[in-house]
C-alpha cells in the first residue's frame, strides 16, 4: 500500500465519473432483470423503483444527518480505495457527497425511463449527468 495522497479537482472528477458509471450498469441490470415483454412486470418494477424513491425521500426528509453519514461513508471507501484523502470539511468533500446522494435519487428516474423505453438510451442519460455535475 502506497502512502495517501490529497486528492486533485481532476480526481475527484474521476471519482464522480466512476459513480455514474457504475450508477448506470445498476439502472441496466436492474431493466435487463426485468421481464419487459409483460407489461405487468414492467408495471410492478416500477412500483417497487417508486417505493424505494420514496422510502430514501422520506429518510432524507426525516434524516438528512443520518443519510449524509451512510454517504460519507460510501464516499470515504472509494476514496480509500483510491488511496485519496481530503477534509472532510472542505467544500469539495460536501459536494462530492452531495452529488452521491443525488445520484442515487436520480437512478430512480433512469430505471424507469429505461423501463418505458421513454427513448432515452444509456449514452444520454451518461451526457446529461455529466452536463449536470461538469465532468
Amino acid at each position: 500500500m502506497g502512502t495517501v495522497s490529497k486528492i486533485s479537482v481532476e480526481q475527484i472528477q474521476e471519482v464522480l465519473r466512476e459513480k455514474v458509471e457504475r450508477t448506470l450498469l445498476h439502472s441496466q441490470h436492474i431493466v435487463t432483470d426485468t421481464n419487459t415483454f409483460i407489461d405487468s412486470e414492467v408495471q410492478k418494477k416500477i412500483k417497487e423503483i417508486d417505493e424505494e424513491e420514496d422510502l430514501l425521500k422520506s429518510q432524507i426528509e426525516r434524516n438528512y444527518e443520518q443519510v449524509l453519514e451512510h454517504i460519507e461513508k460510501e464516499v470515504q471507501g472509494v476514496l480509500k480505495r483510491k488511496e485519496l484523502s481530503i477534509d472532510e470539511k472542505s467544500l469539495e468533500f460536501k459536494q462530492l457527497r452531495k452529488q452521491f446522494l443525488e445520484l442515487r435519487l436520480i437512478r430512480n428516474t433512469w430505471k424507469k425511463e429505461l423501463l418505458n423505453e421513454s427513448g432515452k438510451n444509456i449514452e444520454d442519460i451518461r451526457k446529461e449527468i455529466f452536463q449536470k455535475f461538469s465532468i
